[in-house]
């Protein structure tokens, strides 16, 4: 090789060279802090958004998740019957995609794509998306992958280049293609509604009802007979089913079998506004056909209405302007009234009226026709309903009817009945005088006093009264007959026997404790308060009948009569 072609070939490698390292500074990213330009992701973007009028993503495997198509109504998504998209979000996808910069240079081996989710969508496994978009001088083609760690950045690579960048901003794409939709479909509050039957696949139906738009409460129609209208909230939680009504997916008519033989609900307006509405479950979902139109005469009587109040309220308010002004008010209070159309040409307000109507009615057809929507669960449970739902339940009443007789049941006494014995009722002194035990369980002050322990000694003394009474061993004390007539109750209530009377009844309490011999009190006769604990001892010995002496079975001797 001679020395002009070793010049030659040297002259060339350096000229490539330059080529090479000029490409790649116009390629990477310039920092703005250096004063250098910074390259941004989609640079025709810009400047060019509102050219854009189709935008394609798809997914794994090349499949096509959403086709977004831009006609004279706005976006619409060809996958869900070319339904209206949600505008709002698709233009702050499309923003943020134009914002975004190329950061820093990532990783060119397509073995490592993975790791960042930018590889081809042709692959089964594919995580990211493909964002075609078109209308633009150069179309737009790059693959979004995954968000970063930090969150404030994305990983992306232009299609069909091997070099992958880290971009600036999170371009999470949406990849389910109902999350692009406009997912309101019909706003009709519960204050509009003046009536809703609903009929089910069964042939029963069930209707709601309010005479005035400013009536609190919906009525039920035909409630049956014995029954009463059950929660506020079920009856009136019907009507709101149109109010604020969302979808949870839409789908071509075509694509499906309406089910003719479905739950039908009609709801009708004050103003004469109608939808008709036929729902059916499947696979787990309901779905709904709706329709809208509009009951003439219903609308007529309500526009007659309104013409009729817009007259009255102006006559009203040019009468009050009048007399301000001859009062001499305030200017403004003495201004009189712009007519309204009602006043000024009634006939065109009433076309205008019905005109408005008509075209609301056919708006939500245009949006009904031809498709069937995914009705919300809990929309679905509140027109689901029969007239049980309606109505009070029957084992409600039942069970209010049996815990009632269940406490007319109930025994009056069963405190009473529970007490002890030695609390029963005063009366039941004038049947039985207390015995023995009844004087130990609960005994009068005076009692208490007697049996002071000093005198346990005098215990063991004969009492001198036994001198006028025979002793409680005597056969005549001993003779039921007599015991009987000591201790008769209405003779001791009558006679009113003397203390010393007492003195016969020797050996009291003597069963258990010798202090017995003691005479009793004659207070405990007279007052009936130390005899207020009856029976205590009755209850366990229904002997209280017998002598005195019936507890003598200790041979009481300290009670035989002295010498």
């Amino acid at each position: 090789m001679n020395k002009n072609t070793l010049l030659g070939l040297g002259i060339v490698a350096l000229i490539a060279l330059g080529i090479a390292v000029a490409l790649n500074r116009s390629t990477a990213p310039q920092s703005e802090g250096t004063g250098e330009k910074e390259t941004y992701l989609a640079p025709g973007l810009r400047d060019h958004m509102n050219d854009v009028d189709k935008i394609v993503m798809t997914g794994a495997g090349d499949k096509i998740v959403a086709t977004f198509v831009r006609g004279a109504n706005g976006w619409t998504l060809a996958e869900r019957g070319n339904y209206d998209v949600d505008t709002g979000k698709l233009r702050d996808f499309l923003l943020k995609l134009a914002d975004a910069k190329l950061v820093e240079q990532k990783t060119a081996n397509k073995d490592k794509y993975t790791v960042l989710g930018v590889q081809d969508v042709s692959g089964a496994d594919a995580k990211g998306m493909q964002i075609e978009l078109s209308g633009l001088a150069q179309p737009l083609k790059l693959i979004v992958g995954d968000v970063n760690a930090r969150g404030d950045g994305t990983f992306v690579r232009s299609v069909g280049e091997a070099q992958s960048w880290l971009a600036s901003g999170a371009l999470a794409v949406e990849k389910n293609p109902v999350g692009w939709l406009k997912k309101d479909l019909i706003d009709i509050p519960a204050d509009r509604i003046a009536a809703v039957n609903i009929t089910h696949a069964d042939g029963k139906s069930v209707g709601i009802y309010k005479n005035a738009a400013s009536d609190a409460d919906f009525k039920v129609v035909d409630v049956p007979k014995g029954r009463e209208v059950g929660a506020e909230f079920a009856v009136n939680g019907v009507a709101a089913v149109l109010a604020a009504l969302h979808f949870d997916d839409v789908m071509p008519a075509k694509e499906t079998t309406p089910d003719e033989h479905g739950l039908k609900a009609r709801f009708v307006t004050f103003d004469g506004m109608v939808v008709d509405m036929t729902a059916w479950e499947k696979d787990g979902k309901v779905d709904v056909r709706l329709n809208a139109s509009v009951d003439s005469e219903r609308a007529t009587s309500s526009i007659v209405a309104a013409i009729a109040k817009a007259k009255t309220d102006y006559e009203s308010a040019a009468a009050a302007a009048e007399a301000a002004k001859k009062d001499g008010k305030d200017a403004q209070a003495a201004e009189a009234p712009i007519k309204p159309l009602a006043v000024s040409d009634p006939d065109k307000d009433r076309e205008n009226r019905r005109a408005a109507l008509d075209k609301e009615a056919a708006d939500l057809n245009a949006r009904f026709n031809d498709r069937i929507f995914v009705l919300p669960a809990y929309k679905y449970a509140n027109i689901n309903k029969s007239i049980d739902d309606l109505s009070k339940p029957l084992e409600e009443k039942a069970s209010t009817d049996a815990a009632k007789e269940a406490k007319e049941k109930k025994p009056i006494n069963v405190v009473k009945e529970k007490k002890p014995v030695g609390v029963m009722p005063t009366g039941a002194t004038k049947e039985k005088k207390p015995t023995i035990g009844a004087v130990k369980e609960k005994k009068p002050a005076e009692a208490t006093e007697e049996k002071k322990p000093a005198g346990a000694a005098e215990e063991k003394k004969p009492i001198d009264t036994t001198e006028e009474k025979k002793s409680a061993g005597t056969t005549e004390e001993k003779k039921p007959a007599d015991a009987t007539e000591e201790k008769k109750p209405t003779d001791t209530a009558e006679e009113k026997k003397p203390a010393d009377a007492m003195d016969g009844k020797k050996s009291i309490g003597a069963a258990k404790k010798p202090q017995a011999a003691k005479p009793m009190n004659a207070g405990a006769v007279k007052k009936p308060q130390a005899t207020k604990p009856m029976n205590v001892g009755a209850a366990k010995k229904p002997q209280a009948a017998k002598p005195m002496n019936a507890g003598a079975t200790k041979k009481p001797q300290a009670a035989k009569p002295m010498k």
